[in-house]
């Protein structure tokens, strides 16, 4: 199915994977502000593909992630090597785009 174990041991039920998003993984809430940062997850991931087509950097859509204000949305950065950040981004501002991509080159 295209998993890649980093250690298997089969008789533990929560095992260990090495996922092919080795650069960076960013959660985006699409929930709140409603609905306003489903098209800024969108547009990073169709821009990303371009830029890491060995699908390094994964972006997921989220559900609340329980701190989003007011005309903001909730955008978490985390990589193999660095813990996760969180962030509050104005989804209707163009440089929140470049500044998560910024973000995401600086990662490792």
């Amino acid at each position: 199915m295209g998993y890649n174990l980093c250690m298997q041991d089969e008789l533990d039920p929560l095992q260990p994977h090495c996922p092919r998003w080795n650069k960076a993984l960013v959660a985006i809430c699409t929930k709140c502000c409603e609905g306003a940062g489903l098209p800024l997850a969108e547009t990073l991931k169709e821009q990303l593909k371009a830029e890491y087509p060995d699908q390094s950097v994964k972006i997921c859509k989220s559900g609340c992630l329980g701190m989003c204000p007011e005309k903001r949305v909730s955008v978490v950065m985390t990589s193999p090597t660095q813990p996760a950040q969180a962030y509050l981004a104005d989804p209707t501002d163009h440089a929140v785009l470049d500044c998560i991509k910024h973000k995401i080159k600086d990662m490792n």
